[in-house]
């Protein structure tokens, strides 16, 4: 069974929500103010669980990658972080692919010091790999 909203209720409740998370005092009860609140992800979590967010989103981006252009005969669920992706079966062509697919994804461009087997040894490795270009990029 399809349950159909009435666009003037949502209307009325959105419009409810944004005057209440504009101006918390125009709230009438505590109750309706708590129930009212709906933060984005950002604010509702402190820097220290963010930073752990953003890792698992990078974590997460990398291992879709790597299944889609890794050519792997294993699934990428099956890898720990700190497996070999060259003894899973990471061909030199894979990893290239692999290179493109990221820069593209987190907007970098690997410097040509990073650009060695090292980087793309594990799931791990890219991560860090990844997370110094964009370290570096916020300095420049």
């Amino acid at each position: 069974m399809v349950r159909i909203k009435n666009p003037t209720t949502a209307l009325v409740k959105r419009k409810q929500k944004n005057r209440i998370l504009s101006n918390p005092a125009a709230s009438a009860s505590p109750s309706s103010l708590a129930q009212s609140y709906a933060f984005p992800l950002k604010h509702a979590v402190s820097d220290e669980r963010s930073k752990t967010l953003g890792d698992f989103m990078m974590n997460q981006t990398i291992r879709e990658l790597l299944g889609r252009l890794g050519g792997l005969p294993v699934t990428v669920t099956e890898l720990d972080d700190s497996a070999d992706l060259y003894a899973a079966g990471l061909s030199s062509f894979a990893s290239v692919q692999l290179m493109l697919g990221i820069e593209e994804a987190f907007d970098i461009e690997f410097p040509d010091n990073l650009l060695n087997r090292k980087s793309f040894a594990s799931i791990a490795a890219i991560e860090e790999t990844v997370s110094m270009i964009l370290k570096a990029r916020e300095v420049a």
